[in-house]
């Protein structure tokens, strides 16, 4: 950016030192960036927050540390063999939250409140 000009010039500038992923979500992750993310890698030009996490793989990696699994709360992955309605009443309200979404798409909350199951 030209700040006399308060306009942008094309320019030929060198490679950086590293580089840190910003997409704003998954669906700025193309076969695109996968192909500039191999040229970066063939480069040895670290890059950070190389993909999106995936909830469960983040809380598997938590739950091993000491210091931060004392703060995560219970856990489960839905799976065929888990019973909600047992959860539910043990826990009286459950937040489901997808692994591979982002800025909180697709999270909801079952309670069980006086023998009735609430969809929030």
């Amino acid at each position: 950016f030209d700040g006399e000009k308060k306009q942008w010039i094309k320019t030929t500038l060198p490679l950086p030192n590293v580089i840190y992923n910003r997409y704003p979500g998954r669906k700025s992750e193309t076969k695109k960036l996968t192909s500039l993310h191999q040229k970066i890698k063939g480069k040895h030009i670290p890059l950070f927050n190389s993909a999106f996490f995936s909830k469960w793989k983040v809380y598997q990696l938590f739950s091993k540390d000491p210091l931060l699994s004392s703060h995560l709360p219970k856990t489960y992955r839905l799976t065929p063999e888990i019973d909600i309605a047992k959860l539910l009443q043990k826990h009286s309200s459950l937040y489901f939250k997808p692994i591979n979404s982002s800025k909180g798409a697709g999270i909801f909350r079952l309670s069980f409140h006086k023998h009735t199951i609430i969809y929030q």
